[in-house]
């Protein structure tokens, strides 16, 4: 039997927080060395397998067995074999519509014409598509091969070799083009569940070149050249494709300066080639080079700062507690202008580990999670309201309310919560100069245990990569 009931150490306004053992599935961050990279490249159809070494190859020239991030910290970088064999070919969309051409000679548009425009079929007049709807029949059956082979095969075999990845703890980032797309974010939905939400966010990145049907634009980049004429025809045929992006100058085209990419599509012939725009990029949109750049970078953590939290720590202030009971400690005083983090700017936060609880009455239990509070000229203030233009996609912070029995304990209105395996946003207050952190309970003097806080800047750029 113990002493003083410890009801409910802290909850959200209407939500228990849980105080369960909750296992972390990867790292929140890595103050003494950097974290493995694993960046994945998935090819398009019809490619072999010296298609993809070359692929490969053009994106290990990129960074090489290691990356440096701007924190300073070296990650290893490796480059897992994820080749997509199937063979139907999106190019025989291309090549329908000149066999369309014959059998109706009526048509006076030029097919190439045709799918530089990119327009779907449906905006053309009659005079263009004496048979519309035999020339969808087509098409349609023209994009269902290219599409359908030995998916789910492929699938399968991707899947597992990505969860490998992912019980190594490495961060992800997954380049994919083409119909490789179309893997990529089947394979995202495969191991979905194997991710925290954390981890979703922070080490799992994917860049689109060239996808032929629709992607999560609000969490991940695409890369379309305009006059790509294999995207431009399939949509055309009535997928959902992005619209180009990018477009490379007609002087500098493949198809009209001697390349031998005429299709304008090809991954090493034209979207990596350096000084093209969908690889170097344009002043009204970002190129391969960068937002690769940007996902490394994100998956490194290097806007990560770690700081080590003992569960003993609070802000808290107790009366009636047994004379013998086990002194707290002082909050973590995290400085803010020290890690160049101004009053406006917008954090996201995560804890990873676990703690003891109630070891002073010989029944402890363990608890996840931190808690945080700014301070301000010695005194205590609450998060600036999030805008809806402020960076980031994590949930905000979620307020801390302590609620104790048979205890007088002060709560504070300004703290909030810090989750395990998931992140949370917050603005900093005006005039902050420090970032509180404890841990969310009721009696500290007892707990056991340090976890981990990650403190990040989030930036415009780490906005439209999330």
């Amino acid at each position: 039997m113990r002493g003083p009931i410890r009801f409910c150490a802290a909850v959200a306004r209407g939500l228990l927080l849980a105080l369960a053992c909750v296992s972390a599935s990867a790292q929140v961050c890595s103050p003494t060395g950097g974290n493995q990279i694993s960046l994945v490249f998935i090819n398009g159809v019809d490619n072999t397998s010296l298609d993809y070494a070359f692929s490969k190859l053009r994106l290990t020239e990129e960074y090489g067995m290691t990356y440096l991030d701007t924190s300073g910290r070296q990650h290893e970088v490796r480059y897992p074999t994820f080749y997509n064999p199937t063979h139907g070919k999106l190019i025989d969309l291309y090549e329908t519509v000149f066999m369309i051409k014959q059998q109706y000679p009526e048509w006076d548009v030029d097919p190439v014409a045709l799918y530089a425009a990119g327009l779907p079929a449906s905006l053309y007049p009659d005079w263009v598509f004496p048979d519309l709807k035999k020339y969808n029949e087509y098409m349609a059956a023209a994009l269902a091969t290219a599409i359908a082979s030995e998916v789910a095969q492929v699938n399968a075999a991707m899947r597992d070799k990505m969860l490998l990845q992912l019980a190594a703890d490495a961060s992800v980032v997954v380049v994919s083009h083409s119909q490789g797309n179309l893997f990529s974010q089947a394979l995202y939905a495969a191991v979905h569940d194997a991710l925290a939400e954390r981890d979703r966010d922070a080490l799992y990145k994917m860049l689109h070149v060239a996808p032929p049907a629709a992607i999560d634009q609000s969490r991940n980049t695409y890369i379309t050249n305009t006059g790509d004429l294999v995207i431009n025809a399939i949509r055309v045929a009535g997928s959902r494709a992005p619209e180009g992006n990018v477009t490379v100058p007609l002087l500098l085209d493949p198809a009209f300066s001697g390349g031998v990419d005429h299709l304008r599509h090809g991954f090493t012939d034209l979207y990596m080639v350096r000084g093209l725009t969908p690889y170097s990029g344009s002043s009204s949109h970002e190129g391969i080079r960068d937002a690769l750049e940007h996902y490394m970078e994100a998956v490194s953590g290097a806007n990560d700062d770690c700081v080590a939290v003992d569960s003993r720590s609070t802000w808290l202030e107790y009366h009636d507690l047994p004379p013998d009971f086990p002194s707290s400690l002082g909050p973590v005083m995290f400085d803010l202008a020290a890690h160049g983090i101004q009053p406006g700017d917008v954090l996201e936060l995560s804890s990873q580990g676990s703690w003891l609880y109630s070891a002073y009455w010989g029944n402890p239990g363990t608890a996840v999670g931190a808690a945080g509070v700014f301070q301000a000229g010695g005194q205590y203030v609450a998060a600036s309201v999030l805008q809806p233009s402020d960076p980031g996609s994590a949930a905000p912070a979620a307020p801390m309310v302590t609620a104790c029995s048979n205890v007088i304990v002060s709560d504070n209105p300004a703290d909030f919560l810090i989750p395990d395996t998931a992140w949370s946003r917050v603005r900093v207050p005006a005039a902050a100069t420090h970032l509180l952190l404890g841990v969310p309970d009721c009696f500290h003097g007892d707990n056991e245990g340090v976890i981990q806080v990650a403190v990040r800047k989030v930036t415009a750029a780490q906005r439209s990569s999330n």
